[in-house]
């Protein structure tokens, strides 16, 4: 009996080391190990449902995350992207043109509102050593990098008192406990009004004062809320259902209407 019971405890064992990949459960979200973490923290703090890591099968993969242009003032044009995008809904790889400000030992700083464009990367050529693809600069047009510049100031002296702050990371800061989280869900239920529908909660960034903004993920669609520092909220103004990727417009007002990086 007891040999029996060894070998099934064996079987049980090469059972989950053939089948646990497939669940994901032994797979690890590695830190960012690039040379430039104050440019994935701009990313983290500013793409709705980033992860900072990419899933390829089998294994976890660093973010594609490269420097294709830095103007006279230290400024970075930077690409980012992870790919499948976490919430891209079948709508392919979601990659991002970002533009920094700056940053010190501590801290990356950055225009809040419009600071990236996104582009749709399926259907161009791919690397074949890689996930990406082979030129993602080529997926923005002309016009679209222009306007990113002249909204982020590239090559005119830099505008502290526009920028905001970042504490410099290397993963995707969840900064969300047990309690914060139910209250999250509470809210996303009085939302949507079905208390079964809540899936998520991920926390995006703060600003200079301590206000912050989490997305809530569920059956019954996507919210961004804003509460300030001590998790209190505007009854009114707090919750912003979201409609696409592309909402910065829409992320603008609903930080204006909630006094987003306004002293109290």
């Amino acid at each position: 009996m007891k040999k029996i019971a060894k070998v099934k405890l064996l079987l049980c064992g090469i059972m989950l080391l053939l089948f646990c990949p497939l669940a994901g459960c032994i797979y690890e979200k590695n830190d960012y190990a690039g040379e430039h973490p104050e440019l994935f923290t701009i990313a983290m703090n500013s793409i709705l449902g980033a992860n900072g890591w990419v899933y390829v099968s089998p294994t976890i993969k660093q973010p594609l995350l490269e420097v294709m242009e830095e103007d006279s003032y230290g400024r970075k044009m930077f690409v980012y992207c992870e790919t499948p995008c976490p919430e891209d809904n079948g709508l392919g790889e979601s990659y991002y043109l970002f533009i920094s400000q700056f940053s010190d030992e501590n801290y990356a700083y950055f225009y809040t509102d419009y600071n990236f464009i996104r582009a749709n990367g399926s259907g161009y050529p791919h690397s074949k050593e890689k996930w990406y693809v082979l030129e993602p600069m080529g997926l923005f047009s002309d016009d679209g990098v222009k306007s990113l510049k002249n909204k982020n100031d590239w090559n005119k002296e830099i505008n502290y008192d526009q920028c905001m702050k970042a504490e410099i990371i290397y993963k995707k800061d969840e900064n969300i406990d047990r309690s914060n989280k139910k209250t999250i869900m509470k809210l996303y239920h009085s939302q949507v009004g079905n208390r079964h529908a809540f899936k998520s909660a991920s926390y995006l960034t703060s600003d200079n004062y301590g206000r912050m903004i989490y997305t809530a993920s569920g059956a019954s669609g996507k919210f961004v809320f804003i509460f300030n520092p001590d998790w209190s909220y505007n009854e009114d103004t707090y919750a912003m259902k979201r409609i696409n990727f592309d909402c910065q417009d829409e992320l603008k007002e609903h930080k204006e209407l909630n006094n987003w990086n306004q002293p109290f």
